[in-house]
């Protein structure tokens, strides 16, 4: 892929880090990318301001093992990290998960009560009070023996172009994005694309999902904001970033 260095976009302030349970904490620092390290040029981000919705197109594939950090509005400072975990026992049972988990407070995803991620289809209203925003959803989940799934939980088993309803902060204020996947789930198997992601540009606005056209949209080039790595690889990197954007 090839990077484009940022210019002159001033990083997002007053971000407090999300405190996590101990469970989920292990499993980022275990299988967590390095953070975003680049973003778009002038150029691309030019009409942004006179823009209501920033659309990416995005082809990442998310390898088991693997973490994808998003940084949704470009600003170098991930905003989401997506993990696909597997993890294994000595009696042979095995779970494979899928998680969206936000890095900073504010910063969580449309689920329900049982902590399980919404898999919304197209022309989706998010920002409508009626939904729950969790902080960290898991999306698809199996319980696996010698291979084989024993029981799934979730809705994105096998999912072709669904999407995960965001909501994050942008200099104090509150906008609404989403973030489209298609998921292959073979059980004890689980391998998600993100092919796209689009956010509101104007604070506390509801964005549809799968909306990336329009006189009020702006679509930038294929992103290459994240590093895609496997085990703790890049690890330093992120958490420097990390601590950058709780300072400010």
């Amino acid at each position: 892929m090839t990077i484009t260095k940022m210019q002159n976009v001033a990083p997002i302030k007053n971000r407090a880090v999300a405190r996590l349970n101990k469970t989920l904490d292990k499993n980022l620092w275990n299988y967590a990318a390095a953070a975003s390290a680049a973003g778009v040029g002038l150029l691309a981000l030019a009409p942004v301001s006179q823009a209501k919705i920033v659309y990416t197109p995005a082809n990442d594939v998310i390898s088991p093992h693997s973490s994808l950090l998003l940084d949704l509005n470009h600003d170098g400072i991930a905003d989401f990290l997506v993990s696909n975990v597997y993890t294994g026992s000595s009696k042979g049972i095995a779970y494979a998960y899928m998680f969206a988990a936000g890095l900073y407070s504010s910063n969580v995803a449309l689920g329900n009560s049982q902590n399980s991620a919404r898999a919304l289809p197209a022309k989706r209203r998010v920002g409508s009070s009626a939904f729950t925003f969790q902080p960290a959803p898991f999306m698809v989940a199996s319980n696996c023996d010698g291979g084989k799934a024993i029981k799934q939980y979730g809705k994105w088993q096998n999912a072709k172009a669904r999407y995960l309803g965001l909501q994050f902060v942008i200099n104090g204020s509150i906008h609404f994005a989403w973030a489209r996947f298609d998921v292959s789930d073979s059980g004890c198997k689980i391998t998600p694309t993100l092919t796209g992601y689009a956010y509101e540009t104007i604070p506390f606005q509801p964005i549809l999902t799968g909306r990336t056209k329009g006189r009020d949209v702006i679509t930038l080039a294929p992103a290459s904001l994240r590093y895609l790595a496997r085990g703790a690889s890049g690890l330093s990197a992120w958490r420097r970033r990390k601590s950058v954007a709780a300072t400010h």
